[in-house]
Order: C-alpha cells, then structure tokens, then sequence
C-alpha cells in the first residue's frame, strides 16, 4: 500500500506540554518517518525516526533518541491504524525518571 499518514497530536508529561507533528510515508511494509520539530516548553527537541514495520494495520515503531536540555528522552510505543486514526501508548523515559503516557491523534 502507498499512502500517507499526517497527525497532530500533544502529549503532556512532568515538566510540561510536548507538541508534535510528522508525516508517516509507508510503502511496501517499510515505513520512513522523519519527524520535524517538537515544540517543548522550555525549548525545542529535534529527532528523527528510522524505520517502522508495519502488519495488518498496526504500526510497531521504535523512536530513537531525543535531545533536550534537561536530558534525553527515550520513546518505545505502538501505533495503531484503524480508519485513518493513530492512537500511541509508550513510555516516556527522562534521565531522571519513567513517566507512562498515553496520547491520541
């Protein structure tokens, strides 16, 4: 399938508000995603995705590492693809703790 997946979305954590946008490109099992700029409340993160396999309408992604100033965060989560909406749960891991957040599209 080729297509393309645009989402906003917001996700809350200890220390304030995180703001992203992407575009998912995905074509034969293999996506591509490069995220542009995340807008923090006390700065901005930029990163950048690898590889993402998908299966049956469900995404299985691994997020690399994100840079700010306060630490690095480490994403590991899951979306799902059900009529053109994303719902991810993963974890949230800062240098200093684990907070579990749940975001939606």
């Amino acid at each position: 399938y080729l297509g393309t997946i645009r989402y906003l979305g917001t996700m809350r954590c200890h220390v304030g508000t995180i703001r992203y946008q992407g575009t998912i490109r995905y074509q034969l099992g293999i996506i591509r995603y490069q995220l542009g700029t995340i807008r923090y409340q006390l700065g901005t993160i930029r990163y950048q995705l690898g590889t993402i396999r998908y299966q049956l309408g469900t995404i299985r992604y691994q997020l690399g590492t994100i840079r700010y100033q306060l630490g690095t965060i480490r994403y590991l989560g899951t979306i799902a693809c059900y009529l053109g909406t994303i719902r991810c749960l993963g974890d949230l891991i800062s240098s200093k703790n684990k907070v579990k957040k749940k975001f939606r599209e």
